[in-house]
């Protein structure tokens, strides 16, 4: 199984300035954790973009990493354009890496090198 990080921007404001309130943004962390076993919250960012119309965009988003296996591409792309849908945007930004994820097991190490007693 081969797993691919995505990352996605959820803006911080809708196209007519007002804001994604914190519930709202809390709904849609959730739905990445329900559709998709978790999601990284990495930080807010700055960009711009500009519409294919001409009209330019200056946004503050909140940059989420989602890791997905190839097979949930599709579901992740529709849950992205629903999400944008729902904060009212022309457009999202999805980025699907080349980065391979692993998910490294640290159980089961016990009784193998020092205990914390001997630190």
């Amino acid at each position: 199984m081969t797993l691919i990080k995505c990352v996605v921007l959820i803006p911080l404001r809708r196209n007519d300035g007002s804001a994604v309130s914190r519930g709202e943004m809390r709904g849609i962390l959730n739905r990445f954790l329900r559709e998709f076993g978790g999601f990284t919250v990495a930080g807010e960012v700055v960009g711009g973009w500009r519409s294919p119309e001409g009209v330019e965009y200056r946004d503050r988003n909140t940059q989420v990493w989602v890791i997905v296996e190839s097979s949930q591409l599709p579901t992740l792309r529709e849950t992205v354009r629903e999400i944008g849908r729902q904060l009212g945007q022309e457009a999202m930004y999805l980025e699907v890496s080349e980065a391979k994820v692993d998910f490294l097991s640290v159980r089961g190490n016990r009784g193998r090198g020092k205990s914390k007693r001997e630190d």
